[in-house]
């Protein structure tokens, strides 16, 4: 597998970095807005230290005092799952970063898919979990119908209900409006939450399929294992069943020949003491010689 470039891992960095931790990020800045804003119009007592609230009547008429007593439980978990949320976008980053490329063993890339792969299933799951029970206490908590609703004792509603009533009875509390608004934003937040860990989900997808898909991930060899040894490499025939490289053949040399030195030869004498043949030079032939001045032409001697 090609290494991959800084695109494509920018790409597969996105879901964890800029889905998933500022999701998480923006509840808890919610979270902080709507407890600022709405502590700061309440008062303490200083005989009970509970919480009160004195809100004028529209139209006219005597004010409503409010003891407030809050369910902080759908806050608590909120603020858990984004704890979570942090800690999963740490492990999908880095593990993403490992797989960006083919190196080490296959044992440690399985490890980091399935540290991802858990990590993002429990976001998804505590996400979509915590939407859920944060909205049936807010079901649960019910609605004020009057002001004589509003000023009933013994009340223990939530941080959002309390706003969210507040504000339906007594318009002019333009603080309420926002502290209703940014809970309801914290709560709804979960689930654009749960998609990030989807979209993480996603990017750890591409990683495995470059390395083989689900065969890979259970224990394959995957589409870019390497050979264990030269003779994979060759076609096996058909019917045959291949049982691994063979053993390495050790060669078996034939033993050298022993040398012995030889005696000196004259040049020209061969191994064995045989005189080498003389070629035969050509042998002058004499003709019989007769006087000059007896002889003509063709008896003269000539030597061949």
């Amino acid at each position: 597998m090609p290494k991959s470039n800084g695109c494509r891992t920018l790409l597969l960095l996105i879901p964890p970095l800029l889905f998933l931790f500022p999701t998480a990020a923006l509840i808890s800045i919610l979270e902080r807005i709507s407890k600022n804003t709405f502590y700061s119009n309440l008062q303490r007592s200083f005989r009970t230290g509970a919480f009160q609230l004195v809100l004028p009547r529209p139209g006219g008429g005597p004010d409503i005092g409010l003891s407030l007593d809050f369910n902080h439980a759908p806050i608590l978990v909120i603020l858990g799952i984004c704890v979570i949320a942090y800690a999963v976008t740490v492990l999908s980053a880095a593990g993403i970063w490992q797989l960006k490329k083919v190196e080490g063993t296959s044992r440690h890339e399985r490890v980091w898919v399935w540290v991802v792969l858990i990590a993002n299933v429990i976001m998804i799951g505590v996400s979509l979990g915590g939407f859920g029970y944060a909205t049936s206490v807010q079901a649960s908590d019910g609605t004020w119908r009057d002001y004589e609703d509003a000023g009933r004792p013994d009340q223990e509603l939530t941080r959002e209900t309390w706003a969210c009533q507040i504000h339906s009875l007594f318009p002019g509390e333009g603080w309420a409006g926002t502290a209703c608004g940014t809970s309801q934003a914290m709560r709804y937040l979960l689930l654009p939450m749960a998609v990030a860990a989807m979209a993480v989900l996603g990017s750890l997808w591409v990683l495995v399929r470059g390395r083989g898909g689900l065969k890979w991930l259970f224990g394959g060899k995957g589409r870019y294992a390497g050979f264990r040894g030269a003779y994979e490499l060759q076609p096996q025939e058909q019917g045959t069943v291949y049982s691994g490289p063979l053993p390495p053949v050790q060669w078996q040399g034939q033993q050298g020949q022993q040398w012995a030195p030889q005696a000196y030869q004259p040049y020209g004498q061969q191994l064995y003491g045989q005189q080498p043949a003389q070629p035969l030079a050509p042998q002058p032939q004499v003709v019989a010689q007769v006087s000059k001045s007896d002889a003509n032409v063709e008896q003269r001697p000539v030597y061949q």
